[in-house]
């Protein structure tokens, strides 16, 4: 489906165009084909980056142009922030100025000063405490997401998350709600729970491949074999390899200092390599002066060093 044939705002399609969307990801167009667009509750699960954010925005943009708020759920304050960022991006800089806020923490203010914004993204517990603090602003909401619905069966936030939505839907006046998950397993029970339509796709807009490193070679489960081209260690002839053919990489540590420790020897084998050349490293010594101007602490320093020359690191140690 085409961008253009989903009745979309002309503002918001061309917010999409200038972020170069043209057509619709599957789990999109059955989204909108759905009812997504005239109010129906929807349990989207679909993998990592097939889209879903954007069927949020598409549903949000309905309700904002008849002065609905929007309250956006998530279960980190980083993903709060994160999604905060792209909302402003289409509904806020790139359109008609709708007014996007992160909240989290702090559980005993009220928030009554949420209210003044168009789009809400609060952790799960800090909607939790809006809603117990009955926050009169609340009575606006014409539409709730919930992102990573999945956390609904979590044995320890599960619980607050599940009753942060039956009281919404109980206190609210029919917002349309919509559940996001990459790996949501009841997808129907949830739907039949929230009387709402299940979506369920494996689409991947980048095709998942899984394979085991061993001696050198790549054995993947389809049965194929490939021999590296990057040489040192393991993890750094896989990166290496990886980035011989133009892609990046995500390298998941077990503890923070190992995460750091990967990004530096990873930097130090990039740098002998002459990686990313003359003008990518202009690239990366921009992104290097925004992490030292947005944040100072210890970590954002090293983080500022390994970002110029072309490796980064994340843990909870930082703050965004």
């Amino acid at each position: 489906m085409r961008v253009e044939e989903a009745g979309l705002s002309r503002w918001l399609l061309e917010a999409l165009r200038r972020e170069g969307i043209e057509t619709f990801y599957p789990p999109q167009a059955e989204a909108l084909e759905r009812g997504l667009l005239q109010g129906r509750n929807l349990v989207v699960s679909s993998p990592t980056a097939s889209g879903k954010t954007l069927i949020a925005i598409m549903a949000a943009h309905r309700h904002l142009e008849i002065g609905r708020k929007i309250l956006y759920l998530t279960p980190l304050r980083a993903l709060t922030y994160e999604k905060s960022v792209e909302f402003k991006r289409l509904l806020g800089e790139n359109g008609p100025g709708y007014r996007v806020v992160a909240v989290s923490g702090d559980y005993d203010d009220p928030g009554e000063w949420i209210g003044s914004n168009d789009v809400i993204v609060s952790t799960y517990e800090k909607a939790d405490s809006l809603v117990r603090h009955r926050a009169r602003w609340l009575s606006g909401i014409g539409l709730i997401v919930v992102d990573e619905a999945h956390m609904i069966g979590d044995p320890e936030r599960g619980p607050t998350l599940e009753m942060t939505i039956a009281k919404l839907l109980e206190t609210l006046d029919s917002p349309q709600i919509l559940c996001l998950s990459a790996t949501v397993r009841n997808t129907r029970d949830i739907a039949e729970w929230l009387e709402a339509v299940p979506i369920e796709s494996d689409f991947r807009p980048v095709p998942l491949r899984e394979g085991v490193l061993q001696g050198g070679r790549i054995f993947f489960s389809d049965g194929e074999t490939r021999v590296l081209r990057g040489s040192g260690d393991p993890l750094t002839a896989l990166v290496l390899d990886c980035l011989m053919d133009g892609g990046q990489v995500l390298v998941f540590a077990l503890t923070r200092r190992k995460a750091e420790s990967y990004a530096e020897r990873l930097a130090q084998s990039l740098s002998s390599l002459n990686f990313p050349g003359e003008s990518g490293r202009e690239r990366l010594e921009e992104y290097s002066r925004r992490v030292l101007e947005e944040a100072e602490s210890p970590f954002a320093e090293r983080l500022a060093a390994l970002v110029s020359r072309g490796t980064a690191f994340h843990h909870a140690g930082l703050g965004h």
